[in-house]
């Protein structure tokens, strides 16, 4: 994970960051990917980069709540799985 932005604002912290890898392991998505939820994604090998937004709730120093965001479509046309742009 690379940190763009961190910033406090009363019992809450937040963050702006890019994740990155290699999709080099199967992926079962998470439901926040609307329509592909579930599917079990075969390694590609492909390289990936995208950004990520969270947001964490702090009570007596500990994290107690999160909030997450994925630009899950830009992940998953870099690992080949949509295509973006204008079909051909």
């Amino acid at each position: 994970m690379d940190v763009e932005w961190i910033a406090a604002h009363g019992d809450r912290v937040s963050a702006w960051c890019y994740g990155s890898g290699t999709h080099s392991a199967t992926w079962v998505l998470p439901p926040s990917v609307g329509g592909f939820a579930g599917q079990a994604l075969a390694p590609t090998g492909r390289r990936w980069r995208s950004a990520c937004a969270v947001t964490y709730r702090i009570a007596d120093g500990r994290i107690v709540d999160v909030w997450g965001i994925w630009d899950w479509l830009d992940l998953l046309s870099q690992v080949g799985v949509v295509t973006i742009g204008p079909s051909a």
